[in-house]
């Protein structure tokens, strides 16, 4: 009898979990029909995203005149970052004129798609698998080039946002990428609490001296303003190895660039000795970074964003009144 017991209430266990598994994949298959798309860039390889207009096959194009772009983080959750950028377009009460696209950078090849590690897609690295592999940052100009605005022609602003790796991603993408200079479209970018940044020069502040200094025991952390975290070095990037430091020092401090930190984000972030040249923690990094480009670019046109009382969590930074009342005045 006992046996029997154990026989049934194994077969209502599996008889639970088949259900809860048919429900998952039908809440899948409407994700999918209704928002998950994907962009063929070679022949049988495909970049994955989240967008709530089919681009493809575009529809009501006049009534779009902005795009709204957020990437994930080092979580890869591209389909809950979809829900959070509707989510804040709808409050900043621009839902109906914005084309809203989350990018899906994953770690495995499920379905014929490019695939990174967990942290090279946010440098622009080259995916792990295709013939040519391609650069994150690279299907991300395809993507909005050769998709969106080629399909959605009344679009006139282009707002890039990403939370932590999203906002490295988001960062760095905005140091290297001639995006600006390719569309005719206003292009807006918006890092929210990176875990670091990229310096346009080899000085630190120094807490003690309380000044800008290249950092004498930098030989001991040789990294500290080599690419990703300076402009030594550019060669290492894979998305344009062509690029110099001049053409950035040249663009980036007149790229349309805001930093949104949270001034409760004072806990955790990278602890390699190149994240700490830039600050303790992710919020002094912000202002670090943001105080070194007036220093030394006085006419830049970038901003910071204070985000009070707000730790790291990507879901109160976009639903904050700040960063809500930046996509108001920016995607209307």
């Amino acid at each position: 009898m006992r046996d029997n017991k154990s026989y049934y209430l194994f077969c209502l266990v599996v008889a639970i979990v088949l259900v809860l598994l048919s429900s998952c994949d039908k809440n899948f298959d409407r994700i999918y029909k209704d928002s998950l798309r994907f962009l063929s860039v070679e022949e049988g390889m495909d970049f994955y995203y989240y967008c709530n207009v089919d681009v493809k096959e575009p529809e009501n194009t006049e009534r779009f005149t902005s795009l709204f772009i957020f990437l994930h983080g080092a979580t890869l959750d591209a389909s809950n970052h979809y829900d959070l950028a509707k989510s804040a377009i709808n409050r900043a009460g621009v839902s109906l004129n914005t084309v809203v696209v989350a990018p899906a950078y994953e770690m495995s090849n499920s379905r014929g798609n490019y695939y990174w590690t967990k942290y090279s897609w946010k440098d622009g690295r080259k995916s792990i698998n295709a013939v040519p592999k391609i650069s994150s940052y690279a299907v991300l100009d395809s993507l909005i080039i050769d998709n969106v605005l080629k399909n959605y022609p009344n679009i006139e602003t282009v707002v890039l946002a990403g939370h932590s790796a999203g906002g490295q991603f988001v960062y760095r993408y905005a140091v290297l990428s001639r995006l600006p200079d390719l569309v005719s479209q206003r292009v807006v970018y918006l890092a929210m609490n990176p875990s670091s940044l990229t310096y346009l020069g080899p000085e630190r502040w120094n807490k003690d001296k309380e000044r800008w200094e290249v950092p004498l025991n930098g030989p001991s952390c040789s990294g500290y303003d080599e690419w990703i975290y300076g402009l030594n070095d550019l060669s290492s990037n894979e998305y344009h190895k062509e690029i110099s430091a001049s053409e950035i020092l040249e663009k980036f401090p007149n790229r349309n660039m805001t930093i949104a930190t949270g001034t409760d984000d004072v806990s955790g972030g990278g602890v390699d000795c190149e994240d700490l040249y830039q600050g303790v923690h992710r919020h002094e990094r912000a202002r670090l970074v943001d105080a070194h480009l007036n220093y030394f670019f006085p006419d830049n046109s970038h901003e910071i964003l204070y985000v009070p009382g707000v730790n790291h969590n990507g879901d109160a930074m976009i639903h904050s009144p700040e960063v809500v009342g930046f996509l108001t005045k920016e995607l209307r």
